[in-house]
């Protein structure tokens, strides 16, 4: 038998790999490096290349280990033996990769309004109805200026009586 990692893919192994990325709170390649039964990272990285559906399983193991990450951050704050800057730093540390890994649940940004899809309207109409809503406001403004010179006039008229 050969010594070091194994590098021949075969199902059991990559589901192996799978499930230790999905239990892991580390990156691939400490993940990986903490059992020799299991590749190298660039084994894994030609495997994603090479192979589809290593490549859909291993995306569903990240994804569950992002959210196992998620629940950690929970578990973290409510620890009383940490230190509260070791604390902060991991919880942190998961809330920035979260926001960057999955942005549509955990970033900073909603799109409230479109849900990323395109528009309805077309650019044309939105352009017309800005320019209308503009010219309202225009309207509005100079009647309020016309009503204080009326009511300056009046004043004035006054005066003169």
């Amino acid at each position: 038998m050969p010594n070091g990692r194994p590098e021949l893919y075969t199902e059991e192994l990559a589901l192996a790999v799978c499930q230790a990325v999905k239990t892991s709170e580390w990156g691939l390649r400490k993940t990986l490096e903490s059992d020799p039964a299991l590749p190298d990272m660039r084994t894994v990285y030609r495997w994603q290349a090479n192979n589809a559906h290593f490549c859909q399983m291993f995306a569903h193991a990240k994804m569950d280990q992002l959210k196992a990450m998620a629940e950690d951050i929970v578990d973290i704050s409510m620890d009383d033996t940490l230190d509260p800057n070791d604390k902060r730093i991991r919880i942190d540390t998961r809330k920035w990769l979260l926001s960057k890994l999955m942005p549509k649940t955990y970033g900073d940004k909603l799109d409230v309004t479109s849900g990323g899809e395109a528009l309805a309207t077309p650019p044309h109409l939105i352009d017309a109805r800005v320019q209308s809503i503009i010219m309202q406001a225009r309207e509005r403004k100079l009647g309020q200026q016309h009503e204080a010179i009326e009511g300056l006039d009046a004043k004035a008229l006054s005066l003169l009586e």
